[in-house]
C-alpha cells in the first residue's frame, strides 16, 4: 500500500510539472495518465482511468481508449492530501522536555529539506506551517527549486501574553505584510507546560476578527478552552480548533 502511495504520489507530482510546460509556454498541451484505479475525490473509484491535465489543472476524470502520455500501471491514483498543522522545520529530540544542543545549520537544512521532500512522497501536496518562518522553502517549491508540498504558511506565532487588543491587530497586520497565509493565535501555552488557556476573549476576538478583516484565516491553538478557539477557527475558515 505504501509503494502504491508513494509511485501515485510522486507520478502526479512530475507530470504536474510536465504539464507546466516552459517559461513562455501559453498553450500547454494536456498531459494524460491512466491508472488501475482513481479516486476522483468525489467519493467515486474509476477503474482504468484516466486524468487529464491542461496546464497546472485537472481537466476531466474519465475511461478512454487509446495511447496516454503516462500509464502507471496497476496503481491507485488520488487527489493530493492535505495536512492543516504541520512544522517542518521542527527537528524531534529524544527528549523534547529535556531540551538539546543547537544542531548545525547546515543539518538543520538538510532536515528541513528531507521533511519537505518526504511529506510530499507521503502523498501531501499542500501543507499548512503554523510554527516558524517557512517563507524561503514556501517560495522555492514555488519556484520548482525545491521538491515539496504546496506550503500555506504562518510565518510566525502571535501570542496573547500583555498585548493589548489593538497591539494584536497590528501584529495580525504586520503579519499579512511580511507574506503570512494564515494566522497561528497562541491561545494558551504549550501542552508540555500544562497548555492552559492564557487569554482573554477580547484578546481572542481581537486576533481572529483582524485576520478576516485582512483576508486571512485565523487559527487558535489552546489546549483546553476548545469552545473559545472552535468559533475562531469556524468564523475564518471553518476549522475545529487543534491540538498541540
Amino acid at each position: 500500500m505504501r509503494r502504491c502511495l508513494v509511485e501515485t504520489t510522486f507520478s502526479m507530482w512530475f507530470v504536474l510539472l510536465a504539464a507546466a510546460g516552459l517559461p513562455g509556454q501559453t498553450e500547454p498541451k494536456p498531459v494524460s495518465i491512466r491508472a488501475a484505479r482513481i479516486f476522483d475525490g468525489r467519493g467515486a473509484v474509476v477503474d482504468a482511468g484516466v486524468v487529464e491535465i491542461v496546464g497546472s489543472k485537472i481537466a476531466k476524470v474519465d475511461r478512454r481508449a487509446g495511447p496516454v502520455t503516462h500509464d502507471l500501471g496497476a496503481v491507485t491514483l488520488m487527489p493530493g492530501l492535505i495536512d492543516v498543522h504541520v512544522h517542518l522545520g521542527y527537528i524531534a529530540w529524544p527528549d523534547p522536555k529535556a531540551g538539546a544542543l543547537e544542531p548545525l545549520a547546515s543539518f538543520r537544512s538538510d532536515a528541513l529539506l528531507s521533511n519537505a521532500r518526504s511529506t510530499l512522497l507521503a502523498g501531501f501536496t499542500t501543507v499548512q506551517s503554523l510554527g516558524g518562518d517557512d517563507r524561503p522553502l514556501r517560495d522555492a517549491i514555488a519556484a520548482g527549486i525545491v521538491v515539496g508540498p504546496r506550503v500555506v504558511t504562518a510565518v510566525r506565532q502571535i501570542w496573547g501574553l500583555k498585548w493589548t487588543p489593538d497591539e494584536l491587530r497590528a501584529q495580525v497586520r504586520a503579519a499579512k505584510a511580511d507574506g503570512a497565509d494564515v494566522i497561528k493565535f497562541m491561545a494558551s501555552g504549550v501542552f508540555l507546560a500544562g497548555g492552559k488557556m492564557n487569554v482573554t476573549p477580547e484578546q481572542l476576538e481581537a486576533v481572529c476578527v483582524e485576520a478576516k478583516r485582512q483576508a486571512l484565516s485565523a487559527r487558535a491553538k489552546t489546549n483546553s478552552d476548545f469552545d473559545s478557539a472552535t468559533r475562531c477557527n469556524s468564523s475564518s475558515a471553518g476549522r475545529r480548533a487543534c491540538r498541540g
